[in-house]
């Protein structure tokens, strides 16, 4: 694979063949007692070529000693040390990078990576990161996948991903997260939003208008929000979860995204696109 980082917000990925799967695993919070690390790893055994994607909140980083969000008790006993954050970084390069670096796309960005700077003034994914080269996006940004259509000719799939969703959770409004989004990234073809441990995959039929030739065309947009990692419903049910989320369990998994190049016929025309079909890899399936 060969990836590009165009500027700060836009990476163009570009994969050696034109038949492949990304697995995205958003809200990891990886190195947390309640996240499903081993369970990842099996996927990624189960999946050996596909490539990956760590979305925004790939590590908790809340078990700090002066952190008041903090549970000793979500941290594994070998991270519970004096310098826990360079144990964290020390133990998740050997678990997330190490393995997987010939087919790791990047890591993005969330409220908990941004946290420990605002808070601390470190940026602990750079620090996580340089020292294998792996890039690092911002909270929200572009990945184009640029397909190998024939010789000289590519096709690029353009995914906008955002770690905080425009509006809450899918029960009231996760539709208008699905609009508001459309709206903003009309050039888009699949949208990622994470952070709210809910999921869902919706298709959503586009039309656009092409004002020179004053005719219509229609395409999909595949909406995603992302699942966690991290069970945090398990157990003792007190506490944030059960407390202030107020629910009894969460989705626990991750997103598949098979791509492939594909024959259309429309208007009598005969075209060949980029396609993208995704789906969940499911914890309790």
């Amino acid at each position: 694979m060969k990836l590009t980082r165009c500027n700060e917000n836009i990476l163009q990925f570009s994969p050696s063949k034109n038949k492949f799967s990304i697995i995205w695993v958003a809200d990891g919070h990886l190195e947390s007692a309640k996240s499903k690390l081993k369970w990842m790893h099996k996927v990624f055994k189960d999946n050996p070529e596909a490539y990956i994607v760590y979305g925004g909140d790939n590590l908790d980083l809340m078990q700090g000693k002066y952190d008041k969000r903090g549970a000793k008790g979500d941290t594994p006993e070998h991270l519970n040390r004096s310098d826990y954050i360079n144990a964290v970084v020390e133990e998740m390069r050997k678990e997330l990078i190490e393995p997987y670096k010939d087919r790791l796309i990047c890591f993005t960005k969330g409220n908990h990576n941004t946290s420990i700077t605002r808070h601390h003034e470190v940026d602990i994914m750079k620090w996580l990161v340089e020292k294998d080269d792996i890039q690092l996006m911002h909270t929200a940004g572009f990945i184009l996948v640029e397909i190998k259509a024939r010789k000289g000719t590519n096709l690029t799939f353009p995914i906008y991903f955002q770690h905080h969703p425009p509006s809450g959770g899918k029960r009231s409004k996760g539709m208008l997260s699905v609009d508001l989004l459309m709206a903003e990234h009309p050039d888009a073809k699949c949208i990622i939003s994470e952070h709210i441990h809910e999921t869902f995959i919706t298709p959503q039929t586009v039309e656009r208008l092409n004002v020179r030739s004053k005719s219509l065309s229609y395409n999909t947009v595949w909406c995603i929000q992302a699942p966690t990692l991290k069970a945090e419903h398990e157990g003792k049910k007190e506490g944030f979860f059960h407390e202030r989320i107020k629910k009894s369990a969460t989705t626990i998994g991750a997103i598949k995204m098979d791509f492939e190049l594909k024959r259309v016929y429309s208007d009598n025309k005969d075209n060949t696109i980029a396609s993208m079909t995704p789906n969940w890899i499911l914890y309790y399936d």
